[in-house]
């Protein structure tokens, strides 16, 4: 029993071994820079879809890929030589320092454990519910459109032709048939004018006057007024209506804690990075400083 445990443990030691040699082998070399599986697996995993495609199915799309990666890393090489203290060097140097410094960042972040933040996540619930447990009045509509978009269109004539219609649908003619015949909107005319998704209060996703008139009918079937929007001219019936409500803690804990976490994340980052700021003994010489701001005015 004992000598088929180590016999196992060996192996699993060979495997890792042999998986870890898989990952480190470089994987193409040109005499001067070698790519090793760690960095192609990287290049590759952050190329786009198509890249991954052709490099999957096309033996060129691979050297084509592999020489690049190599140009980029001579071309790299050159700007490196450029002479140290000359703005070229300081280019390259704070472009690769800023990345840098994001990953650093990166991985703080992702250093920092996490608290329990279900009370500060209920006490937010209870203080903001407005904000993440409001779901705003819901409405259903339905409506008659005659276009008129560009200054061509006679207005006054279509207004006339729609308020015609407004009495004789207020004195019982079918809505539906109406926009079935007469609304210039195709979609919902096939639909007797409903429109297929409805409308939250206070939307940003509607003109904002075909939205003010739906929410100024009181009752269901209510027929607004003939409304002016930037499409042309409407008639709008009101189909339903869904009350405004507020959903439990359940329903948007998780909304709640991910911007707990997301802000805990950034202030807590942003402490640990003060640790890399310079020491108090850092001197400044000012004269000089002052010399080179002037220079550059």
């Amino acid at each position: 029993m004992v000598k088929l445990m180590i016999r196992k443990l060996v192996l699993a030691v060979v495997t890792a071994l042999v998986s870890l040699a898989a990952y480190t082998a470089d994987v193409v070399s040109d005499g001067k820079h070698t790519l090793s599986a760690n960095e192609i697996r990287y290049l590759i995993a952050s190329s786009p879809a198509t890249v991954k495609e052709q490099l999957m199915d096309d033996e060129a799309a691979r050297y084509e890929f592999l020489q690049n990666i190599l140009q980029k890393r001579n071309l790299a090489d050159a700007a490196l030589a450029v002479p140290p203290e000359s703005d070229e060097y300081f280019e390259a140097f704070y472009a690769s320092a800023n990345a840098l410094v994001n990953v650093a960042r990166r991985r703080i972040a992702a250093s920092l454990p996490i608290p329990d933040l279900e009370a500060l996540a209920e006490e937010r619930y209870r203080v903001e519910q407005e904000r993440y447990a409001r779901v705003p009045e819901y409405r259903e509509v339905s409506h008659i459109l005659l276009l008129c978009e560009d200054a061509e269109c006679d207005a006054d004539a279509l207004r006339t032709q729609i308020q015609d219609l407004r009495d004789k649908l207020l004195a019982g003619d079918s809505f539906e048939e109406a926009a079935r015949s007469l609304s210039d909107d195709i979609a919902s005319a096939r639909r007797g004018g409903r429109l297929s998704g409805g409308i939250y209060a206070g939307s940003d996703k509607v003109d904002e006057r075909f939205l003010e008139a739906v929410f100024a009918l009181d009752n269901v079937g209510d027929l607004s007024p003939i409304v002016r929007t930037q499409f042309g001219l409407h008639l709008i019936r009101l189909e339903t209506i869904e009350a405004s409500f507020l959903r439990s803690f359940e329903e948007v804990r998780e909304i709640i804690e991910q911007q707990l976490r997301a802000e805990y994340v950034g202030l807590a980052t942003e402490e640990a990075l003060k640790s890399y700021l310079p020491s108090e003994e850092m001197t400044i010489n000012g004269p000089l400083f002052d010399q080179i701001l002037n220079e550059i005015r």
